[in-house]
């Protein structure tokens, strides 16, 4: 069996990997030794990614638990929980072995993630304060990282639907579809959210809107929520240690779920109808292949 830095040079040195943010790139360097393990054991990937769902089931019921300290280990479960959801890939790379299965597994873990997360937490703040309005903010907190996620995922199905009605009609590709591309193949490679984003740039230094962005809509994306939920568990348990203050932080967490939540998600559809985005994805995606960047790039994400 190879070593854990042998095991890196065959699962990690991918142009994919060096693509991942820091945070991903954090987890990667844990979830190698567990990757080493599941070897050994002769797990496949699919059981990685079904136990990486398993896991965050399981640690929403301590996320719903009375005691800050049961949070805790719920939230460490979650982050466990995307650890494994690092090693699957990990253990498919080492045995070449990726597959469309994989990645439906892979996908649809992430519904079930963010889901269960907020569940949990919805439990817990409903267990302090269930009155009507924590009802629904509840309700619209549980939704919103699913609805969220459902964008990247619709988007994708609808381009694929589009090639797939063109191919059973016998078209070439999209242009020949009556749509209202400008000038043809100049409007197919425009880049509409890219000016959205230089635009918005040019306003805000880039450093200061990324972390606008993730502390505004971070807890609404399964990649960075387990990260978040460490934090506020961590910072709630320094505050109640101090005596400064007895508060749970699930209830303020609810409430600006359920406040912000709609409004991210309708901001975020609004932004992909009027860019363009779908039709570029499509253009990228079935004409011009070069210009794709896996992972990051999900076209409107």
């Amino acid at each position: 069996m190879e070593s854990i830095s042998e095991l890196r040079d065959i699962c990690h040195n991918t142009k994919a990997y060096k693509s991942y943010n820091r945070l991903s790139r954090l987890y990667f360097k844990v979830s190698i030794y567990f990757t080493s393990l599941f070897l050994r054991l002769g797990i496949t990937a699919n059981q990685v990614t079904v136990l990486s769902g398993i896991v965050a089931i399981i640690s929403a019921f301590f996320l719903s638990a009375s005691s800050i300290y049961l949070v805790l280990v719920g939230v460490l479960l979650l982050n466990f929980s995307t650890i494994l959801d690092h090693s699957d890939g990990e253990v498919a790379r080492y045995h070449k072995s990726i597959t469309i299965t994989g990645h439906f597994l892979d996908w649809y873990m992430h519904y079930v993630i963010s889901s269960v997360t907020f569940i949990g937490l919805a439990f817990g703040a409903l267990s302090i304060n269930s009155n009507m309005y924590m009802i629904l903010f509840s309700i619209l907190a549980i939704v919103t990282p699913i609805m969220d996620y459902a964008i990247v995922s619709s988007g994708w199905t609808v381009i694929c639907w589009t090639r797939i009605q063109e191919l059973k009609l016998g078209r070439k590709n999209m242009k020949t579809f009556k749509w209202d591309f400008i000038n043809g193949e100049k409007n197919a490679t425009n880049a509409e959210p890219i000016k959205l984003s230089t635009g918005l740039m040019n306003k805000l230094n880039k450093h200061i809107y990324w972390w606008l962005r993730f502390i505004t809509v971070g807890i609404f994306q399964h990649f960075w929520a387990p990260f978040l939920l460490l934090l506020l568990t961590l910072l709630q348990i320094i505050i109640n240690l101090t005596g400064l203050s007895e508060f749970d932080f699930r209830p303020l967490l609810i409430m600006y779920s359920g406040i912000v939540g709609p409004f991210y998600i309708i901001y975020k559809v609004t932004l992909l109808v009027k860019s363009n985005a779908l039709e570029d994805g499509y253009n990228r995606l079935f004409e011009n292949t070069k210009k794709i960047n896996i992972p990051d790039d999900f076209f409107f994400y």
